[in-house]
């Protein structure tokens, strides 16, 4: 199913959104994080509560949710990624990204080009987003 990022600038980006999901607006901001591992930090740290989360680094999840570490509710929004798998690899990995978020009704937005969102959130300081399922947001993050 279509979904969409729209930034306080008036800039959308295209994806694909969790059927189930409903929109989410980041109050406290969109942030970033370029690393290629600790997703599972980022997604729980108190710091980013209330935030939508861009992953940059092109495939999140593949190691899960590793529940006897991660067992407190994500703090985020929302969650941006290019890719992410339904299954997931670790021995101690409980759930996978995907299940994760949607046993905590955490939307997920994929297949987006999140370099490009970044370079947006750089260059433009951009503060509020919505995560939606609509096309087009009139007013929302005025």
């Amino acid at each position: 199913m279509k979904g969409y990022l729209h930034l306080a600038n008036g800039e959308s980006f295209e994806g694909t959104i969790f059927e189930n999901s409903s929109n989410t607006t980041a109050e406290s901001g969109i942030g970033f994080y370029t690393g290629m591992t600790g997703y599972q930090d980022v997604i729980t740290d108190p710091s980013n509560k209330d935030q939508i989360i861009v992953f940059t680094y092109p495939l999140i999840g593949n190691c899960g949710i590793n529940e006897f570490e991660f067992n407190t509710k994500p703090e985020v929004a929302g969650v941006i990624v290019y890719e992410t798998k339904d299954t997931h690899s670790h021995y101690n990995g409980k759930y996978s990204l995907t299940q994760y978020l949607k046993k905590w009704n955490i939307p997920l937005l994929s297949h987006v080009d999140t370099r490009a969102v970044v370079k947006r959130i750089r260059d433009n300081k951009t503060e509020k987003a919505v995560i939606s399922k609509q096309s087009v947001l009139a007013g929302v993050l005025n």
